[in-house]
C-alpha cells in the first residue's frame, strides 16, 4: 500500500486513517496530518484532455472517458499554449492525470482503465 501524500510504499505497517470508509496508510504523522487536513487533494483524480479545434481523435478519447464515467476538463492548447510548455505534445489529444501526461493520442481502453484505477 502506498502513502497517498508522498507515494512511499508503506505496506500494512504505516499509520492508519479511515476516510469515507476507505483505509489509508501513511509513512509518518506529517503525511497523515496533511491528508486529514485536505483529503480531497489526495483522493480526487484530476483528468484533463489536451485538445485542438476539430480534433476527431480528441472526440474519440472524450467518448471513452464518458463511457467510463470519468469527469474531465477539456483544455484547448491553441487558447492556452502554456499547457504545451508543461506537457509537450506534438499531436492531440494528450491525457493528463493528476498533473502527469499519461497518454498522447488515443490509448487502448484497457491501458486507460488501468491508469484511471490507480
Amino acid at each position: 500500500m502506498k502513502d497517498p501524500v508522498c507515494g512511499m510504499e508503506v505496506g500494512e505497517k504505516g499509520e492508519l486513517f479511515v476516510h469515507n470508509g476507505k483505509e489509508y496508510r501513511f509513512c509518518c504523522a506529517t503525511c497523515r496530518w496533511a491528508f486529514e487536513k485536505s483529503p480531497e487533494q489526495f483522493t480526487v483524480m484530476k483528468v484533463q484532455v489536451l485538445t485542438t479545434p476539430d480534433c476527431s481523435n480528441c472526440a474519440v478519447l472524450e467518448k471513452m472517458l464518458e463511457k467510463l464515467g470519468v469527469q474531465y476538463d477539456l483544455i484547448d492548447v491553441t487558447e492556452k499554449p502554456e499547457y504545451l510548455e508543461k506537457y509537450p505534445i506534438f499531436t492531440a489529444p494528450g491525457l493528463v492525470i493528476n498533473e502527469k501526461l499519461e497518454f498522447i493520442g488515443i490509448p487502448k481502453i484497457d491501458e486507460l482503465e488501468k491508469k484511471l484505477s490507480k
